[in-house]
């Protein structure tokens, strides 16, 4: 058996807590093990670093390699190699890798099966869902706007912490086991929108293939490169509501391509309504649905997780082969003195200014708003009213649920406890939504419920009229 050659590595702002154990179960790490010797270390000669923290890489003097997950470009005055989702040619500096090829394996050879099976969701009867934990910015994606454009045609359900309404979100996002329970979520709808967090050329995340495997129609926006190499006319509609655009990407650097019969891809409607009516027919016409459903994720047969690991490991290969001192790329100069400085700059300040976002999401998350939410929702229609108590019975249990795992966490690391809410950016906005009604109407039955022993309940309608009448007045 051959020495496998030492690598000393360290993972810097990735999302998990920097440790032995987290650095080994990461699934780049495991896929390196099985080459090199890799060794955890505070002296590292290589460190891969993501962009989950703010800038500790740039403490680093060694060999600095970007491994991205998110919609974000490489710095080269900063970075000597980089991992991304853009389609870039650039010596030996980079490479174009969407991490879930690695990462959601099970997923991932679930998709590239389903078509073989798509007989078996002919029992499907719910129409479509979407899993949001960060809503992001209207700027940024248009999931809210389409969302409640596409609602006013059939209930979509909503499984994650933003915008709940199915009585608490599924499992916990972060945890190990969440793409199996999200994927057995998905399983029970026909649709699942799957719109990218922000919309650039090659970057497509895991939520497409999260809906292929589950057997769901995606309906997608994000990735403009989804319709690059397939033959397709640009055609630019005026006033045209959604990007048609199509990137102009070297057909040498399209590995791969998505079929796109396989999927709904926004990007070739140029209005919203186009779009939703292009959904309704297929959800109103079996042959049409299973049609698409029989469609292969991939053209040509491509093999999406073998190619990942031969293009990963044969990228890293090359780094690790050359003597320490030749693997620098980065430059040298005052001008990139000069930004390096200022990342530092600005690492230093992060904990006073940039992490002061997110009170609105802390606040949306607390039970009386959850509560207010789901008493309004399932007062709509029969079914829902009849179903209140073990919606909210849901509720209560998941958000025990949370706090009992936040505080775990804390114990285990006092250094993730969150801030005062008074400390955010966006505290005095967030503040307004405790005004709601719907956050006061949960208030009201957080009440009525720890003084049920002095009638509380059965004053709660009288409370909530009320209440009711105070807010119509103010209106």
């Amino acid at each position: 058996m051959t020495n496998k050659r030492i690598i000393k590595l360290r993972l810097v702002d990735w999302y998990l807590e920097d440790n032995e154990e987290n650095f080994y179960n990461h699934y780049l790490i495991k896929l390196l093990c099985e080459k090199y010797n890799i060794v955890y270390s505070n002296d590292p000669d290589y460190i891969i670093y993501s962009v989950f923290e703010f800038n500790r890489h740039t403490n680093y003097n060694c060999i600095r390699i970007l491994y991205t997950e998110e919609n974000r470009r490489t710095n080269w005055n900063i970075a000597d190699y980089g991992i991304d989702f853009d389609y870039l040619s650039f010596a030996d500096r980079h490479i174009r890798l969407p991490f879930q090829f690695l990462w959601l394996k099970d997923d991932i050879e679930m998709a590239c099966q389903k078509h073989l099976y798509y007989n078996n969701f002919e029992k499907r009867k719910k129409f479509c869902a979407y899993l949001i934990t960060d809503p992001g910015r209207p700027e940024w994606t248009p999931r809210d706007h389409f969302i409640d454009k596409l609602s006013l045609y059939k209930h979509i359900d909503s499984g994650g912490r933003y915008r709940n309404n199915i009585g608490g979100p599924i499992g916990d996002r972060y945890g190990e086991d969440f793409n199996i329970t999200k994927r057995k979520w998905l399983q029970n709808y026909k649709f699942n929108i799957c719109f990218e967090n922000s919309s650039a050329p090659g970057y497509t995340s895991e939520k497409i293939f999260q809906a292929f495997a589950a057997g769901c129609i995606p309906i997608y926006w994000g990735d403009t490169s989804l319709r690059c190499g397939l033959g397709i006319k640009e055609k630019l509609t005026p006033c045209a509501e959604i990007d048609q655009r199509i990137p102009k990407i070297p057909e040498e650097l399209l590995d791969y391509k998505i079929n796109p019969k396989a999927f709904i891809n926004a990007h070739n409607f140029s209005t919203w309504n186009e779009l939703i009516d292009y959904i309704k027919l297929i959800d109103n016409n079996d042959e049409l649905y299973f049609s698409m459903l029989n469609e292969p994720v991939f053209l040509n047969n491509f093999d999406p997780i073998q190619y990942a690991k031969e293009k990963t490991l044969m990228f890293f290969d090359y780094i690790f082969s050359q003597p320490l001192e030749y693997a620098y790329r980065r430059g040298k100069g005052a001008h990139i003195n000069f930004e390096l400085r200022d990342k530092k700059r600005c690492s230093a300040d992060f904990t006073l200014t940039h992490k002061n976002i997110g009170a609105l999401l802390r606040i949306q998350n607390q039970l009386s708003y959850k509560l207010g939410q789901a008493l309004i929702l399932n007062s709509k229609s029969v079914f829902g009213f009849l179903s209140l108590p073990f919606v909210i019975l849901s509720i209560v249990i998941s958000h025990k649920q949370e706090q009992k795992a936040y505080k775990f966490k804390v114990k285990k690391n006092p250094n993730l406890a969150l801030p005062p809410l008074s400390s955010y950016d966006d505290y005095n906005e967030a503040l307004k939504i405790k005004n709601h009604f719907s956050y006061q109407l949960g208030e009201e039955f957080i009440k009525a419920s720890k003084n049920w022993h002095k009638g509380g309940l059965f004053l709660l309608p009288y409370r909530v009229f009320k209440l009711y009448k105070k807010f119509r007045k103010k209106q």
